[in-house]
């Protein structure tokens, strides 16, 4: 067998015929090089995630959307209690409205404190009562009954003071609720108060 002697790295090159050969021995201690031949080189793959990072990752992730649903709910819940207080005051004044409006054209009225009823006889000569009943107000006009607050509403207290039809001085009364939403997360009560006076003494 032939020993094959290469003088120089030119020779071995030629007799290879590689014209780009990077030897190991010729580089550079100085400036590393990638290992490869020719112009294929190694290429270094990119880091990906550790598990730390993954949970680190989610437990940011979960305290931000803990955090936005408690703001969600916050703002539901105040948006929840304006809307049922509106719908509370307008019940309220429908009430008030209709209260003052045929106590003034009636007669004879009369208020008893312990059945918290408030008596008169309207405009068309019919026996009406409005009383607290089951923390409802409603409307009683020769025996039918009609309830007049909503369903929504708690009627804590009703009370009414004045000058009733037996006294020297002209007829009126005070009218005085208490109420609160039924789905009132901070339990807030209304308090309204008005007086009303009739138009005319009854005979």
């Amino acid at each position: 067998m032939k020993l094959l002697m290469f003088n120089n790295l030119k020779n071995l090159k030629d007799f290879f015929g590689i014209s780009k050969f990077h030897c190991l021995a010729s580089r550079d201690p100085a400036k590393p090089e990638k290992l490869g031949i020719g112009n294929w080189k190694l290429r270094k793959t990119r880091p990906g995630f550790t598990l730390v990072e993954l949970m680190i990752t989610f437990t940011i992730f979960g305290i931000l959307t803990g955090v936005i649903t408690g703001v969600l709910l916050n703002v539901f819940r105040s948006h929840l209690f304006v809307f049922n207080s509106l719908n509370s005051q307008a019940n309220l004044r429908f009430l008030l409205e209709t209260m003052t409006r045929e106590i003034k054209e009636g007669n004879n009225l009369s208020f008893n404190q312990g059945t918290k009823t408030i008596s008169f006889t309207n405009k068309d000569g019919q026996d009406v009562a409005y009383y607290l009943e089951n923390s409802a107000i409603s409307r009683r006009e020769n025996g039918e009954i009609l309830p007049i607050t909503s369903q929504d509403l708690i009627v804590e207290k009703f009370d009414v003071s004045g000058c009733w039809q037996s006294s020297t001085c002209q007829p009126s009364v005070t009218v005085f609720f208490k109420v609160r939403p039924k789905t009132n997360p901070q339990n807030s009560s209304f308090y309204l108060q008005t007086t009303i006076t009739q138009r005319r003494a009854g005979t």
